[in-house]
């Protein structure tokens, strides 16, 4: 166990050192992520325009891949609909690396639930169509539709969602919105 904390404490200080972090990254010169603003007028509800919910980073590695984060968490208010929605885009330095990537996330994200917890999650397998490999789950919350997990790989580039707080489950918001803007995914650079 002594062996194991200390591979992971090294692993971290490892990755902290060998990456360099790119703060307040402007957001909107990436089409490919889906804004609030979208989720907005998808769903017929009021959220937070100003630009203070959203935030975004690039995690760069000297071995060439990167993560772009972008987060929305709008604040508690009687004004705006709750909604924390996330997206990262990883570019890993293969095929081989990104699958691993992928399955790990996925792993994360269907790692069981302490028994008192009120969220469970609900994969849907026929949703998604395209891509080299995808998962598609809902979230509920006390047996209500609550967001989305979404895994997307196109070669060697994961794209990961999750959102909570807003979600009709009829699946449109995936199809229609989320997966049309992912087709060139393996295309995806970062910009200046």
């Amino acid at each position: 166990m002594k062996t194991l904390n200390f591979f992971l404490y090294f692993t971290v200080i490892l990755s902290v050192l060998s990456c360099t972090i790119e703060k307040n990254v402007d957001f909107k010169k990436y089409s490919i992520l889906t804004t609030p603003i979208e989720i907005g007028e998808f769903y017929n509800i009021k959220v937070d325009t100003s630009g203070s919910s959203e935030s975004a980073f690039v995690k760069k590695w000297k071995d060439g891949h990167f993560d772009l984060t972008y987060t929305y968490d709008s604040p508690e208010s009687d004004k705006y609909s709750p909604l924390y929605y996330s997206i990262e885009i990883s570019k890993s330095n293969s095929e081989k690396e990104a699958n691993r990537k992928f399955d790990l996330i996925k792993k994360i994200i269907l790692r069981p639930r302490s028994s008192t917890s009120n969220e469970t999650v609900i994969e849907y397998d026929s949703i998604i169509l395209s891509g080299d490999q995808n998962f598609y789950a809902v979230r509920n919350w006390n047996g209500e539709p609550n967001g989305v997990l979404f895994l997307y790989r196109k070669k060697n580039i994961v794209y990961t969602l999750k959102s909570s707080g807003y979600f009709k489950n009829d699946h449109t918001f995936i199809k229609n919105l989320v997966e049309p803007k992912l087709i060139t995914l393996e295309n995806f650079r970062l910009k200046n």
